[in-house]
């Protein structure tokens, strides 16, 4: 028997859980009309597209990444198989299988191949990564597997860029980061794993008073000078600069300086109107990423809505040692801040309700190109006067149709 709104408002029946919503009609359909759009770009960059699972066994999907996503992934039993299985929170590890198995599948040399690829899917996570954040996104992203050069970092993250460009965001800021930077000093520094993990934590809380019994446990004075200042070493272009001045000693953190400035040099080129901020103290994708990293603002969004880097030989654990790099977007979140997102259009034809051989023909014929909304019976012209713009009506010739613009309501 169906329970009255009230009976069911009580129970809690209507309530999604926390960070789970619906998508309404106009919702839904402009992130589709968005999801066509970005699909439509990525393969204009000859970016093919894979449509991963929604769930796969947990050891393969958590192959290669760090706590973080196990800790975000919804686990189940296989019924047939009794192993355990995983309801994805991240395609980019799916992504990396597929690499992997088409490479070695067809006996492809690693080091010469180049495979471009691109998805969107929805992903579920157990938990909110913030108030802002869902526990549903529609995540979007390409892949590069196979380039190692700082040319495919160039080119993923002119691609998130193009993206954003697509949704009409008014203003965009570049965060650009190195792990390898980060990683270099702390090898330098030869801290054991508690003095490892005491310097992240005093980096992440940008506790700079705590910084200098740090620095004093090494016994090279420009070492310590370099932590003693890694807080600082984030901001415009100069600040690369100071970073040259402090690193003078070691070869591999001047490289790391000169490819973050490479990519960030590229984008300001590609994309004048961007805002490139530089960090050499970004510890997010720590365990994850191994070189370039990125991450794109707006606004007055409280975080990133777009991010990625390289993550080179994610899929060694599937036999292929390969370098790779990308980015991942949600497409509800881009939707959310896109500039003049559309409103219901205004383009829609009305028919009538009759049942009629010809006016049947002349609707399908119609809807090849058009939409049409037929009446249902007891239906009044009125229901639709906010989308439908032209109606059709009978012609002056039996069994004959025609279009005319909808009257005043």
């Amino acid at each position: 028997m169906f329970e009255p709104s009230e009976t069911l408002a009580a129970s809690g029946k209507w309530m999604l859980p926390d960070g789970v919503e619906d998508l309404l009609p106009h919702q839904a359909t402009s992130i589709e009309r968005l999801r066509r759009a970005v699909l439509d770009l990525y393969a204009s960059w000859g970016y093919e597209l894979v449509v991963p699972p929604m769930i796969e066994f947990l050891d393969s999907l958590l192959t290669g990444v760090g706590s973080d996503l196990e800790l975000q992934t919804f686990k189940v039993t296989d019924q047939l198989s009794g192993r355990m299985l995983g309801i994805r929170a991240d395609i980019t590890p799916q992504v990396a299988r597929i690499d992997a198995h088409h490479t070695l599948a067809h006996d492809i040399d690693s080091d010469s191949q180049r495979n471009r690829y691109c998805y969107v899917g929805s992903v579920l996570k157990t938990r909110m990564e913030s108030v802002l954040a869902t526990r549903t996104p529609t995540q979007s992203g390409c892949e590069l597997y196979g380039e190692a050069s700082i040319a495919g970092d160039i080119e993923v993250l002119s691609m998130m860029l193009e993206v954003l460009e697509l949704a009409g965001l008014p203003s965009v800021h570049v965060d650009l980061a190195h792990v390898g930077f980060i990683r270099k000093v702390m090898q330098l520094a030869g801290y054991d794993a508690r003095m490892e993990s005491k310097l992240l934590d005093v980096l992440n809380r940008r506790a700079v008073a705590e910084l200098d019994h740090i620095a004093s446990a090494s016994s090279d004075p420009q070492l310590g000078a370099l932590i003693r200042a890694l807080p600082s070493l984030g901001g415009p272009l100069s600040v690369l600069d100071d970073a040259r001045e402090l690193c003078h000693f070691d070869s591999e953190l001047l490289t790391a300086i000169s490819e973050i400035e490479t990519l960030g040099q590229a984008m300001a080129s590609r994309y004048p109107s961007a805002h490139i901020r530089y960090d050499l103290c970004e510890l997010r994708g720590l365990n994850y990423h191994t070189g370039l990293m990125f991450a794109a603002y707006t606004g007055d969004y409280g975080q990133a809505i777009g991010y990625g880097g390289r993550y080179d030989n994610i899929g060694l654990a599937f036999g292929s040692r390969r370098p790779a790099t990308g980015f991942s977007i949600d497409l509800k979140v881009l939707h959310k801040l896109a500039v003049g997102s559309p409103q219901p259009e205004r383009s829609a034809i009305l028919a009538p309700s009759e049942s009629s051989a010809s006016l049947w023909a002349y609707i399908r014929a119609l809807r090849k190109t058009e939409k049409v909304i037929q009446l249902l019976p007891g239906q009044g012209a009125t229901d639709y006067a906010a989308v439908c713009d032209r109606q059709i009506v009978a012609a002056d010739e039996p069994d004959k149709w025609q279009l005319m613009p909808l009257l005043a309501l």
